[in-house]
């Protein structure tokens, strides 16, 4: 099911190189059909999609399909959206897939979001930082407080829509008002998200990260902006690693690629691990 390969326009990546690698067909047939097997080797990605959607049309609590109290016999027919996964030999029921979570997510509350990430976070470290990077799109898209390093200076970030983006594809027009733009490429190196505010005139990429260390790519930023029609003159174009507020101190910024790609930006080459921000969200 790998060679016929519709996982790229099954998740609208119209604009997509025609080559893939086999690492990347598997990559993005594992974003949709994840801890299945059934759906991972036996059937096309636009078939497992049309099957979570529909599966997905009848579930809208992502409690329950953390807890594994759903299943065959349940009205609301969720048996294609849960797995158990185990780590360190704990089991643990969880969305099948990177997809069925976020779209889940996309419909939780906040303080769902806050009580997952407290009661599966600390199990599992994949778990937890698909749960962090949940937790911070609904946070941008209703507004949050970030700790940032060095300065330790507290910042308001406005609340904002979400709408995805293809970064290969481009965008005609920017949005008129502060937007995130969400890649709809769930293979997207270098960020997770961009924040155009055009009304001031900035940019601002954000990564969202768990880990300790992170690489810098910084081909993939100049290549959005290129794809958003940014100019050169007179924006101001900025990089955020976002982290929990207990990593703060100790996150790094790994091996960085690109160097000098965001010269016309304002950035240095050879100095971009320097203006390059880290910035601590608390999770409570």
């Amino acid at each position: 099911m790998l060679e016929e390969d519709e996982s790229a326009a099954s998740m609208g990546l119209k604009t997509w190189k025609k080559n893939r690698s086999r690492r990347e067909k598997i990559k993005l047939k594992y974003y949709l059909a994840g801890g299945s097997c059934r759906f991972m080797f036996e059937t096309p990605a636009s078939l497992v999609k049309e099957r979570l959607d529909e599966a997905l049309s009848f579930c809208s609590n992502l409690e329950v399909v953390f807890s594994g109290i759903v299943g065959d016999s349940s009205p609301q027919a969720v048996n294609h959206l849960i797995a158990c996964f185990k780590y360190n030999g704990e089991s643990n029921w969880m969305p099948v897939s990177k997809y069925v979570a976020t779209k889940l997510a996309e419909a939780a509350e906040l303080d769902t979001l806050k009580r997952l990430f407290s009661k599966y976070g600390a199990s599992n470290p994949t778990t937890r930082g698909h749960l962090f990077e949940l937790f911070s799109f609904k946070k941008i898209e209703c507004g949050l407080s970030l700790r940032y390093r060095g300065s330790q200076e507290v910042r308001q970030w406005e609340g904002c829509p979400v709408i995805t983006f293809d970064a290969k594809g481009g965008m005609q027009t920017l949005p008129a008002e502060r937007t995130c733009l969400k890649p709809v490429n769930p293979l997207q190196g270098g960020y997770d998200a961009i924040i155009v505010e055009p009304r001031g005139k900035l940019v601002e990429f954000v990564q969202v990260t768990e880990a300790d260390v992170h690489s810098f790519k910084l081909a993939f930023f100049a290549e959005a902006l290129t794809g958003l029609g940014i100019p050169a003159a007179g924006w101001k174009v900025r990089v955020v690693f976002m982290v929990p507020q207990d990593r703060l101190e100790s996150f790094r910024i790994g091996k960085i690629k690109g160097c000098g790609a965001l010269e016309k930006y304002g950035w240095k080459g050879g100095q971009e691990e320097r203006q390059a921000e880290v910035a601590g969200m608390d999770i409570a």
